[in-house]
């Protein structure tokens, strides 16, 4: 199991959101809209790796439906708490089960 960004080296957040759904600026703010799950797995896997506070070396990010899972393990509790909070505002997510392990 690794960490995997999944996404292309040199690209923003914002330019994949553009990639995957054309100019996305008049679609982002609507009320309701989800993202789609490769790009709110793109952008989970992003605040994990771009996280001091996280060790994303052993942690899978699964989306399916507008649910986030992670798996994997970390080195500490807060680790597998801070991991999921970095995941629960991304857009598109509608939920997260956190099945990290810690130790």
């Amino acid at each position: 199991m690794g960490f995997w960004l999944g996404y292309a080296a040199g690209k923003a957040a914002g330019d994949l959101v553009r990639d995957e759904l054309g100019d996305s600026s008049s679609r982002s703010g609507d009320e309701g809209y989800l993202l789609p799950d490769e790009v709110a797995r793109q952008e989970a896997c992003r605040r994990l790796n771009a996280s001091s506070e996280v060790d994303a070396s052993d942690v899978d990010v699964i989306v399916l439906s507008g649910e986030l899972t992670l798996r994997g393990s970390v080195r500490e509790a807060q680790m597998k708490a801070r991991a999921e909070a970095l995941c629960a505002d991304v857009a598109g997510v509608t939920r997260v089960r956190n099945e990290l392990g810690v130790g």
